[in-house]
């Protein structure tokens, strides 16, 4: 299983005491310069993601796509408002990952859990928020993910020498997520990113959530169009985004993403989507009714929306050691 609890105490540990001696690490970049922090598109791939905390122009949009999609995919006799759209938003919470793959899948048993119009991801819950988008096909692998991995297949910890290292400026993190990055090389593949886009022009949306640094605002990737989008990059920049939303800042290194502004190429830094939120659906970035009314739907369709929390809703008692590591 995933364990990241006593990895991350020893770096946070490690990070208050040298804090004091030496700036954080820094690497050579060409950063997208404030100015165009709402506008870069990322290269050959526009139109595929927007801040998470704003009324979208571009997900409203979107939204009313998707109902259109909806309707064209619909059975004969058959209206909207007898569809039931069912979302589903999966919360980080690291090891505890573990508790949403495993309610995931005895969802799946009970012959209950039903197609989900929408899913969304932050953190641990973006690693499994495709998995879940796509079904009961994928419920094997995911749990295999999250019960055959230990936190030596998510990261590989750097020596003292190579923490000291990073915060001389050398590397931007205090451990190394390649393995994880070379897992999602195993289980996100072509295949996954063909069916995403296809359950995408059906209407239905994949989102995952990942925290701009230099804009410190949660971006929402829609994960369905960069799939269907047929652009040679779209499966690297698909794990590229899995992978930052799971990386914790400093311990982590942040993933850098190209994007595009004014016909220059910079880099955006992103991490963790966990670092501003929990867990996200449609809340502010688009309004529901409107999207109806503008494709002139009066009887709109009962949503349900299903959170998993992949974390304790209360803190537990734990005896602390007399130990600077505990």
């Amino acid at each position: 299983m995933i364990s990241y609890h006593n990895s991350y105490r020893t770096i946070l540990i490690i990070l208050i005491v040298t804090a004091g001696l030496t700036s954080c690490a820094s690497k050579t970049r060409n950063a997208l310069p404030e100015q165009y922090s709402s506008s870069a598109e990322i290269v050959g791939m526009p139109q595929v993601r927007d801040w998470g905390r704003d009324k979208s122009e571009y997900f409203q949009k979107d939204f009313e796509e998707s109902i259109r999609q909806h309707i064209n995919t619909m059975p004969e006799g058959y209206k909207i408002e007898d569809v039931v759209f069912n979302i589903l938003a999966i919360s980080g919470g690291g090891s505890n990952g573990a508790f949403g793959v495993g309610l995931i899948n005895g969802w799946e048993a009970s012959g209950t859990r039903p197609v989900f119009t929408l899913v969304t991801g932050i953190s641990t819950g973006a690693l499994i928020a495709p998995f879940a988008f796509l079904g009961g096909e994928y419920d094997q692998e995911i749990g295999r993910l999250y019960t055959s991995v230990n936190s030596d297949d998510i990261f590989k910890r750097k020596s003292f020498t190579g923490i000291l290292g990073s915060l001389a400026g050398s590397t931007d993190s205090l451990a190394d997520s390649k393995p994880l990055a070379d897992l999602l090389e195993q289980y996100v593949d072509e295949r996954m990113l063909k069916e995403i886009a296809k359950a995408h022009s059906e209407g239905r949306r994949l989102f995952i959530g990942t925290t701009n640094l230099d804009a410190r605002k949660l971006t929402v990737w829609n994960m369905g169009a960069i799939a269907a989008s047929g652009h040679p990059n779209a499966l690297n920049l698909f794990r590229s985004i899995v992978l930052a939303s799971a990386s914790m800042p400093v311990a982590f290194p942040a993933v850098y993403i190209k994007v595009e502004a004014e016909g220059q190429t910079y880099d955006e830094m992103h991490v963790d989507g966990g670092v501003l939120t929990g867990v996200f659906f449609y809340g502010n970035i688009l309004d529901l009714d409107k999207g109806f009314d503008e494709i002139g739907i009066k009887n709109k369709p009962e949503f349900r929306i299903f959170i998993i929390r992949n974390n304790q809703i209360e803190t537990q008692y734990e005896e602390v050691e007399l130990d600077v590591l505990s």
